[in-house]
């Protein structure tokens, strides 16, 4: 009789492995799409960095525009935080000439 418990428990591992199987198929349904997606995002990356690379020289000019763009920001920026703050009024900084 002490081979009935081992059957038992060969049988439930089965079981479970059976189980586990039912998986499958969904699982490489998702790997495909998922290798699908890479493969496109590697033709876009490759496309990007080309892009990036023959513009080189450009790139180098941007942080003086990007400084120009901050500085017309900064009044925007007062009057958002006036804005989040609930008060609609002047603030100190407006309120002093600065």
């Amino acid at each position: 009789m002490a081979g009935v418990p081992v059957v038992g428990a060969l049988i439930e591992d089965v079981r479970t492995i059976a189980r586990g199987m039912g998986v499958l198929p969904e699982l490489a349904r998702s790997l495909v799409a998922i290798e699908a997606r890479v493969e496109r995002l590697d033709d876009e990356v490759r496309r990007m960095r080309q892009a990036v690379e023959s513009m080189s020289g450009e790139v180098e000019t941007l942080p003086g525009r990007l400084d120009d763009l901050q500085h017309s920001l900064s009044p925007m920026r007062r009057i958002g935080r006036r804005f989040s703050r609930g008060d609609g009024g002047e603030d100190g900084d407006e309120a002093s000439g600065q």
